[in-house]
């Protein structure tokens, strides 16, 4: 590497430095932040390398948010060199020199594109993934280049432990392995990249193991709990989100560039090509089931950067039409530039949850009364309240409303049971305005929770529309669960999703009026409603008059009569 590439990376990496040091902490980073305090072979949303990461980071700084973003910084500045030297090792293989000209659009293509710069000082489980991603490039590139047998190995083993790290950070490493296929498919008889595969699949055990014990969260939360109907939006909003992600002129240009590779470039940028390509059309497929989030594509950050260096470097830039691409991309890197200085402001309004963080967890503090804060929605501000405050909060999910999280595993509200708590609500309680927007709070002396309940159908009986169930309960709190209780009594409905819309009908339940510390209690529960009937997907749901928990597996009614 030149002088001048040592200068300007040094000089990314201070701002990544100073950027991480001053920008307030991300909602995401919050839970992810939670997870380093529980560390675990895997996660409900994502393996665990981004929770290593964070471990990793405060165990090196304690406190501030460079306790978080560390790591994350580092290994930016690691992606940075490996995608350099991709790019030199490219250029050689052509007859360039990795010149002060090259290093220069080297680093005027990867600053301009918003979603990779943005991996430097934000940590999200694509930090680790863009940098294994990258070291998997490289390892790949030179494979294909050794001259023997033993370099050959050596490349095979890297590759291998490059695709476990990135199946540890994020499970995108399936579509990169198939990218990779499809732009080469000899490749799948390659005895040594077997080998390669099966390395991968042996250090993947622990994290297997773990979706086994658990079974599979990861799996159910991404194949079947994010799929949801069409919605013209989801696509409507694809291409400017993947606008955003990269940039408009490099996504045009690598997208011109990758259709050009498939017909005359070499296997390499053949590989380069099926990334970008094949990760911008499968997301634009996956509108057709559910959302899909802007950087999920950025593992293609690389690639793009690959294929649009070796083609500027060979271009003559002192064309009209080259010195516009050119003053754009420098105008690009102004504007990121200036972005990062408004986000370290931290003064940016705190709907665009980008700044102004500190004054909404503040007013909730305030008016928490002292006690602990009990929140019913989003999993992130719960984590946040607690970095920002340094004071516990649990979540409690509704199933009407908010998706599983790592904290129904946690069951952090347990030992809280009882004890006097601040429930904040969306639709329930008195109306309190915190920081631009509304929340409801419901003081309570005595708090009762009711997620943690769990309840076994043993038995169900349907006729006709009305439904029979014998239901078995326990649950893990300290004190005894009342149906009765005078500020949080609870109530049993059988819940279903009826044409993509909840539906959830009150049932009569028969039985104890507690469920002991340490026992279980068998109740017999009835409920009627036409929706009830043969193959139908019920489950037993808890309302408290918050919210409604889900306490059973769904249970498809098979026939009139079931023994479960």
């Amino acid at each position: 590497m030149r002088r001048l590439f040592w200068i300007i990376w040094s000089i990314w990496l201070v701002l990544d430095v100073l950027t991480a040091i001053g920008l307030e902490i991300y909602t995401d980073e919050g839970y992810y932040w939670m997870w380093s305090q529980h560390l675990a072979w895997g996660y409900y949303d994502h393996p665990p390398m981004v929770a290593l990461w964070v471990w990793l980071s405060s165990h090196l700084i304690p406190s501030g948010t460079l306790s978080v973003r560390l790591m994350t910084v580092l290994c930016h500045g690691l992606t940075l060199l490996g995608a350099g030297a991709i790019v030199k090792e490219r250029l050689a293989e052509r007859g360039v020199e990795w010149n002060n000209r090259s290093i220069g659009l080297f680093f005027l293509c990867a600053g301009s594109l918003v979603m990779f710069t943005a991996a430097g000082f934000l940590t999200t489980p694509d930090a680790p993934l863009m940098l294994f991603a990258t070291a998997f490039f490289y390892a790949l590139l030179h494979y294909d280049r050794a001259s023997s047998t033993r370099s050959r190995w050596l490349w095979a083993i890297a590759i291998g432990l490059s695709l476990a790290l990135m199946c540890y950070s994020k499970y995108m490493v399936v579509l990169v392995l198939l990218w990779v296929i499809l732009a080469k498919p000899k490749r799948i008889l390659d005895p040594k990249l077997w080998v390669s595969l099966i390395l991968m699949a042996l250090l993947m055990v622990p994290h297997i193991l773990w979706q086994m014990q658990e079974q599979w969260p990861s799996v159910r939360f991404h194949l079947v709990a994010r799929s949801d109907p069409f919605r013209w939006w989801y696509l409507s909003d694809y291409l400017p989100n993947q606008l955003l992600v990269f940039n408009p002129i490099l996504l045009v240009l690598s997208c011109i560039l990758s259709v050009q590779a498939f017909r005359k470039g070499d296997t390499y940028d053949r590989t380069m090509a099926w990334q970008i390509l094949g990760f911008l059309v499968f997301f634009l497929l996956m509108t057709f089931r559910g959302h899909v989030e802007p950087h999920w594509t950025m593992v293609a950050s690389v690639p793009v950067i690959v294929l649009s260096v070796e083609w500027l470097v060979t271009r003559d830039l002192n064309t009209r039409a080259n010195k516009w691409l050119i003053g754009g991309l420098i105008a690009l890197v102004g504007i990121i530039f200036l972005a990062r200085g408004v986000l370290v402001s931290n003064r940016l309004p705190i709907e665009t949850g980008l700044g102004s963080k500190q004054i909404r967890y503040d007013s909730m503090e305030q008016l928490s009364d002292g006690r602990v804060v009990v929140l019913t929605g989003s999993f992130q501000r719960t984590a946040m309240y607690r970095w920002f405050e340094h004071k516990p909060a649990v979540l409690i999910h509704d199933l009407r409303f908010y998706r599983h999280t790592q904290f129904e595993k946690w069951q952090l509200e347990i030992p809280f049971q009882g004890q006097p708590a601040c429930i904040m609500h969306t639709n329930y309680g008195d109306t309190i305005p915190l920081a631009t927007e509304i929340f409801y709070r419901r003081l309570v002396n005595r708090l009762q929770t009711t997620d943690a309940v769990t309840a076994t159908i043993d038995s169900l009986n349907l006729q006709e529309h009305h439904l029979t169930l014998t239901v078995t309960m326990s649950h893990p709190y300290i004190v005894p669960f009342e149906w009765n209780h005078d500020e949080l009594p609870a109530k049993v409905r059988i819940v279903g999703l009826v044409d993509n819309e909840w539906e959830g009908v009150e049932a009569t339940l028969k039985g104890p009026d507690t469920i002991p510390v340490g026992e279980s209690v068998t109740y017999r529960i009835e409920a009627e409603a036409e929706w009830l009937q043969p193959q139908q997907k019920i489950a037993v749901a808890i309302d408290n008059g918050v919210i409604w928990t889900q306490n059973t597996p769904w249970v498809q009614i098979k026939n009139q009569k079931s023994k479960i």
